[in-house]
C-alpha cells in the first residue's frame, strides 16, 4: 500500500453512486465524498458502495453504512436530492490533518435535472434522492 512517507496526507475520493428509495422505490442519487489522511483502495470504497447499493435504503443510513465498512479515520459526506429536498449527511471527524480549506462536495443550491419540488411518481430519469 502507498505511504506518505511519513508527511501529513489528504485525500479525497468523490464518486456518484445510485441506490433505490425504501419508501416509494425510485432511484436514489448521491454525490459521496470520503475524506481521510490515510490510504483507502478505491476498490474498497466501490465494492461498499456495491453491497449498500443492492438493497433500498435511506440516504442516512446509507452515509453511516459506508462510514463504518471502510473502517478507517475518515468522514463520509453524502449529498442528494428526493421530492426537490437536497440532504447532506456527514458521518465521522474529519481528520486533523485536513485544512479548512478542504472541499465541502456539492454546493449547487439547485436539483439535478428531474427532481423537482412535487414530483411523487418516478419519472424516466433518475430523479434524485433522499
Amino acid at each position: 500500500m502507498p505511504s506518505s512517507g511519513g508527511h501529513a496526507m489528504q485525500v479525497e475520493h468523490s464518486l456518484t453512486a445510485v441506490g433505490r428509495c425504501p419508501v416509494d422505490g425510485c432511484p436514489d442519487v448521491y454525490e459521496v465524498t470520503v475524506r481521510t489522511a490515510v490510504c483507502i483502495r478505491v476498490e474498497d470504497i466501490l465494492l461498499a458502495v456495491k453491497v449498500l447499493t443492492k438493497e433500498p435504503r435511506m440516504q442516512e443510513d446509507f452515509t453511516e453504512q459506508l462510514h463504518e465498512m471502510l473502517a478507517v479515520r475518515n468522514q463520509v459526506e453524502t449529498v442528494g436530492w428526493h421530492s426537490g429536498v437536497k440532504t447532506k449527511c456527514v458521518c465521522g471527524d474529519l481528520p486533523c490533518e485536513f485544512s479548512s480549506a478542504a472541499a465541502p462536495g456539492r454546493s449547487s443550491g439547485t436539483p439535478p435535472a428531474g427532481t423537482e419540488s412535487g414530483s411523487e411518481s418516478c419519472s424516466p430519469q433518475l430523479r434524485g434522492t433522499r
